[in-house]
């Protein structure tokens, strides 16, 4: 984890080409790792909310 402190990142959050993560906290910004989520298991209940969120998704594209 990197600590920035004068940075040209202060006004950027969200990820970089899914390498590294920017986090913004009030004193300073953080780079991290993305995530690795090839691992977890999602239960039922979040699978269907997952569905359920590609749905709207889906839904909202078509009307765009």
């Amino acid at each position: 984890m990197a600590i920035l402190r004068n940075s040209d990142y202060r006004d950027y959050r969200g990820h970089i080409e899914k390498l590294v993560v920017v986090k913004q906290y009030a004193t300073k910004t953080v780079l991290t790792s993305y995530p690795d989520m090839s691992r977890v298991v999602f239960s039922q209940s979040q699978v269907h909310e997952q569905s359920r969120f590609a749905q709207a998704v889906a839904y909202a594209k078509a009307i765009v």
